[in-house]
């Protein structure tokens, strides 16, 4: 016959110990990953945009997107997002573009909108300056600018 011996309370007790000593020292490793992983998106999307926006500089006889141009659509970026002509007028049958496969979400805001430059505002995602063709993330206002690493003074605004 076989004696089925049970757990000593103690036994328990310790394992318990050991699995929230181990825990403790886990999860402060995960809780930045958050932050980090909206700053590294957020520093991909600037750089593909700006490239796209270079892109479609080329394109179009040196001109760059106004911001209305961006403004256009439900979610913005539709003169990036679907097809133009070469002065730069959306045209499903254009011949030029698309150069961004759908809006940029901003991932801190979650907002696909994009405002004048130098006046950001906390329920967009991005501020536009037509005259540099700075294209910036916002960032809320309540996040400390350097807990985002991977972006640079000139990558961002506050509201």
């Amino acid at each position: 016959m076989h004696s089925w011996r049970g757990f000593t309370l103690v036994e328990i007790l310790i394992v318990v110990s050991i699995l929230g000593i181990l825990a403790a020292l886990v999860v402060p490793k995960f809780s930045g990953a958050t932050e980090q992983a909206r700053s590294s998106a957020a520093h991909t999307q600037i750089n593909a945009i700006r490239t796209q926006l270079q892109a479609f500089e080329a394109d179009h006889r040196g001109q760059f997107p106004t911001l209305v141009d961006l403004q256009q659509g439900a979610l913005d970026w539709d003169v990036l997002t679907g097809k133009t002509d070469a002065d730069g007028t959306l045209n499903a049958a254009g011949a030029l573009g698309p150069y961004l496969s759908g809006p940029p979400m901003n991932p801190f805001t979650k907002s696909t909108l994009v405002v004048e430059a130098g006046s950001p505002v906390a329920t967009a995602g991005w501020t536009y300056d037509e005259d540099t063709a700075t294209v910036r993330i916002i960032i809320p206002a309540g996040l400390d600018p350097t807990q985002v690493t991977d972006l640079g003074a000139g990558d961002y605004e506050q509201p």
